[in-house]
């Protein structure tokens, strides 16, 4: 399971359900990767427990030597998204305005998000009415949407596939939108260019003759 980019009031939530979680699937380990990473030290005091061990990334902890990984270095948790068999996109579930779910969904992986999504709330939308992504507005709809996917594999992937497919045809449709604005703006160029180019030689053929237009 991964917290992804999460922020303050998140942390402590994620980590009772993930706890509530571990009674049924004793094997699962979170990765929670905050917003702001100068928090991590902060983190690992705050959600250690005794029936959780919990280490920070920079200490290179080896498998199995831990329940939570809190991140703490910057450029990895966007490739640890292929590892995942749960994603959690933070920043929604307290009014910050969600993040961004795009490199999730790029390694086929579903998304579940809180309702403060306002940044980006058509990527999610689209993700949302397609089956890539599943809001939670609380601590169980976390648990609940977490233990249906954990419980059924085929179902997290299809999700994942489903999520995938979206971010490739939105991207696919930008790129044409982008194309056809430089095409736009070059004729445009074109033309203005022309004009300009016809007022000049306007200016030089009546200066030639001692006119002025």
């Amino acid at each position: 399971m991964i917290a992804g980019s999460t922020h303050p009031g998140e942390e402590k939530i994620l980590a009772d359900v993930f706890l509530e979680l571990r009674k049924r699937f004793p094997a699962l380990k979170m990765i929670v990767a905050p917003r702001h990473i100068e928090r991590s030290g902060r983190l690992l005091k705050d959600l250690s427990t005794g029936s959780c061990r919990i280490v920070l990334a920079s200490r290179k902890p080896v498998p199995g030597s831990f329940d939570v990984l809190v991140l703490d270095q910057l450029g990895i948790l966007k490739e640890l998204y292929q590892i995942a068999d749960l994603v959690f996109m933070g920043g929604s579930l307290v009014p910050h305005g969600g993040q961004n779910p795009v490199e999730a969904a790029r390694f086929a992986r579903a998304v579940m998000h809180g309702p403060h999504v306002f940044n980006f709330n058509m990527i999610y939308r689209e993700l949302g009415q397609g089956g890539g992504a599943f809001l939670v507005r609380e601590p169980g709809d976390l648990k609940a949407m977490s233990e249906k996917f954990l419980s059924d594999p085929a179902l997290r992937r299809e999700a994942g596939v489903k999520a995938n497919q979206i971010v490739n045809r939105l991207k696919g449709a930008s790129k044409c939108q982008a194309e056809w604005v430089v095409m736009f703006l070059a004729s445009r160029m074109a033309s203005e260019r022309k004009k300009t180019d016809g007022k000049s030689q306007e200016l030089f053929s009546a200066g030639g003759r001692g006119e002025m237009p």
